[in-house]
């Protein structure tokens, strides 16, 4: 861990760092979304009841388009579209646009000051010039 000399370096140290350890971030940008979906426990419930939702649409109409149900003809899209109308005055409640804007800035809070700060480790040095 060192300080780069200049801009050209940090933009050389961020292009190698995001590729190297880019599974490593997309580990931390995952945790970190389980920790916001986690303390926005309406957002929680309300992705978890339409997880719900489309999962017991899809076992109880299987491969068929419309399924009768006492003398009413229910169709997916019906299901869909009501199930639309009931999350939007919900989300706008939950704030899921904050939440993905909190996400998006401490990902990058955490995972750019690592890429600018890291050095090649000295084994990928090594294989540019094999």
């Amino acid at each position: 861990m060192s300080k780069p000399s200049g801009i050209f370096e940090v933009q050389q140290r961020v292009n190698f760092n995001l590729t190297y350890f880019s599974s490593n971030y997309m580990l931390i940008t995952a945790i970190i979304c389980c920790y916001c979906i986690l303390t926005n426990l309406l957002l929680f419930f309300i992705l978890a009841a339409d997880a719900l939702v489309v999962y017991l649409t899809q076992l109880l109409f299987k491969n068929s388009d419309e399924l009768q149900f006492r003398g009413f003809k229910l169709t997916k899209s019906a299901i869909y579209s009501t199930l639309l109308l009931i999350n939007l005055p919900l989300l706008f409640v939950a704030n899921p646009f904050t939440t993905l804007i909190w996400l998006a800035a401490v990902s990058a809070a955490v995972v750019l000051p690592h890429a600018v700060f890291m050095e090649k480790p000295i084994d990928a040095s090594f294989a540019e010039v094999v």
